[in-house]
């Protein structure tokens, strides 16, 4: 007969825990995102989130394959395991998707509301004149 007995520990500091893996992960975002970055023209033609994904790996992982990737992550990040690189990639890819994405919403809102300025002191000008003319004939008429 086998007996098993469980118990509950309270860690004390568990923010302390992860510190050293989410500072490698962190890191490892910002590589991706100088790739995905300079990249850009290429990735964003790709649908498939998966296939961005590989095509950022092709571009910065050496393995059998492909001994010389135009960007060395493993250099920097040696013995990184894949599947938080994958993250990484990922969580990259949509933070630059995100910021091209809202940039280019930037522009075109800065570029309605300056034509909306422009329309906007076209009109109170017009309004301006018409007032002015106005009070200009009531001043001949008086």
């Amino acid at each position: 007969m086998k007996i098993l007995s469980t118990y509950k520990i309270k860690i004390s500091s568990p923010h302390g825990a992860f510190k050293n893996t989410v500072e490698q992960y962190r890191g490892a975002v910002g590589f991706f995102i100088k790739v995905v970055l300079a990249e850009w023209t290429h990735v964003s033609k790709i649908k498939s989130s998966l296939e961005r994904q590989g095509a950022i790996e092709k571009f910065s992982h050496k393995t059998a394959n492909n001994p010389f990737p135009k960007y060395n992550f493993d250099k920097d990040f040696y013995k990184f395991p894949s599947y938080l690189r994958r993250a990484a990639i990922t969580e990259a890819i949509g933070k630059v998707s995100s910021y091209k994405s809202n940039y280019e919403n930037w522009l075109r809102y800065k570029r309605v509301t300056s034509l909306a300025y422009q329309k906007l002191e076209e009109f109170i000008l017009r309004c301006i004149v018409i007032i002015a003319l106005s009070k200009l004939e009531l001043t001949r008429q008086n």
